[in-house]
């Protein structure tokens, strides 16, 4: 398995204004995922967290989700992100070692996008018992829960949400749709 500890950086994106879900999130982020072998970033406006074990991105004013989740990766070195929204709290233990599993293989196979808990919907094509590829067109192919992104391919997706707004960005769109959208099938994270 690669060595993914310098390749992957959990986000937490947020924002000043949600600042109250931040004590709760990281609780119980620690609590479920207490042997995270990643760096652990919090994307938020203009205040500094101080929260132990989380480094503060600060990315300026508010202007618009995409445009904070822009800057927020640019001031990453790694080349993939973990996603999380600000008010998804881990509920159970991370299964740590499939974690990893699921990285490796996403990186070893320059996979864009892994979305991290299970779909209603069933993959059109399984990979394994655990993976499948869902198809251009399927409802919530794209989503922002816990998935795991290239940064790169991140960055290009949030860039068109500046055109098309927040919903574009979670709804099936084939303008959009590039090789590795990859969804998890069993649930190791929510």
């Amino acid at each position: 398995m690669l060595n993914l500890k310098n390749r992957l950086a959990v986000l937490v994106v947020s924002c000043d204004n949600y600042s109250d879900l931040w004590k709760p999130f990281f609780s119980l982020f620690w609590l479920f995922w207490s042997d995270c072998p990643f760096d652990v970033y919090l994307l938020s406006n203009n205040t500094n967290p101080a929260i132990p074990q989380v480094k503060s991105l600060l990315v300026g004013d508010d202007i618009s989700w995409s445009n904070s989740l822009q800057k927020g990766l640019s001031l990453l070195k790694e080349d993939y992100v973990l996603l999380f929204l600000d008010d998804l709290f881990l509920l159970e233990p991370v299964k740590t070692k499939e974690v990893l599993e699921v990285f490796s293989w996403a990186v070893e196979s320059d996979i864009n996008y892994v979305r991290m808990n299970p779909m209603r919907n069933k993959p059109d094509e399984s990979l394994d018992e655990s993976i499948g590829i869902l198809s251009k067109g399927a409802i919530y192919r794209t989503s922002t829960v816990v998935s795991v992104w290239k940064k790169t391919y991140c960055w290009i997706c949030s860039k068109m949400v500046k055109a098309h707004g927040i919903l574009r960005f979670m709804a099936p769109s084939d303008q959009i749709s590039m090789i590795g959208f990859t969804p998890v099938g069993k649930t190791i994270l929510l």
